[in-house]
């Protein structure tokens, strides 16, 4: 790989975008039977249950399915905010719920970086990173709470 080439240039087609939209497209019923099953979004809806006015931090939110899962539990007016390295994906994310839960940004030159969270979730992140050690102390410093990593 070339110095400076940017491993990720391929996140920001849309091809990349649809194939991480297959739980936006899904039946709400088939999405909360099988999206619940997974052990880290138990875990979140936990969390969530025990005090509603925390504050979420989905690190690698892709297209907004998360957010979409906790509409399911939870009012709107949850404090949620998805970022992705994704532009695609997080445009397609705002048109589907909403520009203000949604930003583009990496980890390391994040405009909330200097902002910390009561749980922070990254689900199917860890593999795609140059430096995994590195991103999980980033995650760790994010939250106030919990970290709910898979």
């Amino acid at each position: 790989m070339k110095k400076n080439e940017n491993i990720f240039a391929a996140w920001n087609k849309i091809e990349h975008t649809h194939s991480f939209d297959f739980w936006n497209k899904v039946s709400k019923s088939c999405m909360k039977f099988m999206f619940s099953s997974f052990e880290e979004n138990k875990y979140l809806i936990d969390c969530l249950k025990k005090n509603k006015n925390q504050t979420v931090l989905d690190y690698g939110c892709a297209s907004g399915y998360v957010k979409r899962f906790l509409n399911f539990y939870f009012d709107s007016k949850l404090k949620y905010t998805g970022i992705d390295i994704s532009t695609k994906s997080i445009e397609l994310a705002k048109k589907n719920y909403g520009n203000e839960f949604f930003t583009v940004s990496e980890y390391e030159n994040s405009e909330i970086k200097s902002k910390k969270f009561d749980i922070v979730y990254s689900r199917d992140t860890i593999m795609h990173q140059e430096e995994p050690w590195k991103f999980i102390t980033t995650l760790i410093s994010k939250t106030n709470n919990f970290l709910i990593l898979k």
